[in-house]
């Protein structure tokens, strides 16, 4: 006798999405390679579920209950709606949300909130070179404004090392300069501090009267390059 033929099961879209964006997921990969997050689940909602979606999203961004895959999430959704949690997020996932922002609309970065971060003595480390590997990343200078640009060469003559290596890198990524490091890895040489005289002289602790000259140099890099010489 033949079985009757089972009932095919369907899965929930909207379950799907929260388990691939609230569920279980090895943070510590996350942190070592970078989040990712599976957009199929995403892209096979409905517009109704999507929008769902897009305010979960900003409601565990609000209440800090989710990782970067939120942000990513908002991200691929291009949310408008998702643009002030995202700002609001700019400390907790600095590269992740500037990178969210730039997708969904460049021009809608909010320059003062970041040159408030940007100035603020009391982040961390981290939060700066993550803000300043951001906006050297995914912004230009036209959509940041001469504030944002001018504090990062600030940050140039900050007390701690990571923090004046990433200012220099962004604003050499943002106006387009040469970094003589560029493709020699990720372990810095005394080769590379030779050829590289602006790096040499933020490279060590403790000596402003370098880092100075170190930002001088490079302003005068960037002012040749607004002038078009």
């Amino acid at each position: 006798m033949l079985e009757p033929a089972s009932a095919p099961s369907f899965s929930d879209p909207l379950d799907d999405f929260r388990r691939a964006y609230f569920g279980p997921y090895d943070h510590y990969l996350g942190w070592h390679d970078g989040y990712d997050a599976d957009f199929g689940v995403l892209d096979r909602l409905t517009r109704p579920h999507r929008l769902e979606a897009e305010a979960e999203l900003c409601e565990a961004l609000r209440t800090q209950r989710a990782d970067p895959r939120a942000v990513l999430g908002l991200e691929h959704l291009r949310s408008r709606a998702g643009l002030p949690v995202l700002h609001d997020s700019l400390l907790r996932f600095g590269i992740y949300a500037l990178g969210a922002i730039a997708s969904i609309d460049p021009t809608a970065l909010d320059a003062d909130r970041v040159l408030a971060h940007l100035s603020n003595r009391k982040l961390t480390e981290e939060q700066l070179y993550s803000l300043a590997i951001g906006l050297g990343t995914y912004f230009t200078p036209s959509q940041l404004g001469p504030r944002v640009p001018a504090q990062l060469l600030e940050l140039m003559a900050d007390r701690r090392y990571l923090v004046r290596n990433h200012a220099l890198g962004a604003l050499r990524k943002l106006y387009r300069l040469p970094d003589p490091k560029a493709g020699n890895g990720t372990i810095i040489t005394r080769a590379d501090i030779r050829s590289d005289e602006i790096f040499g002289l933020i490279s060590t602790d403790g000596r402003t009267d370098d880092f100075r000259r170190a930002q001088d140099m490079l302003r005068a890099q960037i002012e040749a390059f607004d002038t078009g010489s």
